[in-house]
């Protein structure tokens, strides 16, 4: 246990809650690769984040526990954690809260090529009493996979704002262990 001093110095409370919501658009048919092996072809997948946190007794929410969004496992379209408020420098500096909603529907194209098509919603306030819905930020796009039996690697191209052509990609490994998407302008 940490001495009072230093126990009670950071005082703050959060909360961060996620849904997610798969639904089999197609009935089951044979997957590429995977000898045996059927299953629904056409995905909708949706999401929801939502986080509200904030200091006690005058304190600031401290840098660590605030919230960020951006980038290709939260808002694709925009660069790693770079939504929301930003410090003198234009570095991201969080928020008390985030709201997110990411939506989308997964195709077959050819053998193990696969398309999506999405939509996300969202963004960071400084404060959880800033939330606006004219202020959420939006970002859509189609997207190619490569499933292999070993990894499947994928390489949206979202539209942020609806005017903004990005690209993001990332690749994630059969046993479930996730890297972090590396942004390209």
């Amino acid at each position: 246990m940490a001495p009072l001093q230093i126990r009670d110095s950071l005082r703050y409370w959060r909360y961060f809650g996620q849904y997610f919501h798969y639904r089999a658009l197609t009935s089951p048919a044979p997957v590429p690769l995977r000898e045996g092996v059927k299953r629904p072809r056409v995905i909708y997948a949706g999401g929801v984040r939502a986080g509200v946190g904030r200091g006690i007794g005058g304190q600031d929410l401290i840098i660590s526990e605030r919230f960020f969004a951006g980038g290709g496992t939260s808002m694709r379209g925009f660069a790693q954690d770079t939504l929301g408020p930003v410090d003198f420098f234009g570095d991201p500096e969080g928020g008390e809260a985030v709201f997110i909603t990411n939506q989308e529907v997964r195709f077959p194209m050819l053998s193990i090529f696969d398309g999506v098509g999405f939509v996300d919603i969202g963004n960071v306030f400084r404060r959880a009493g800033d939330f606006s819905l004219g202020d959420l930020r939006k970002s859509a796009g189609v997207g190619l996979r490569v499933r292999t039996p070993y990894f499947r690697c994928s390489h949206p191209a979202p539209m942020p704002s609806f005017h903004k052509l990005g690209f993001a990609h990332s690749a994630r490994r059969g046993l479930g262990a996730r890297r972090r998407p590396r942004q390209i302008r």
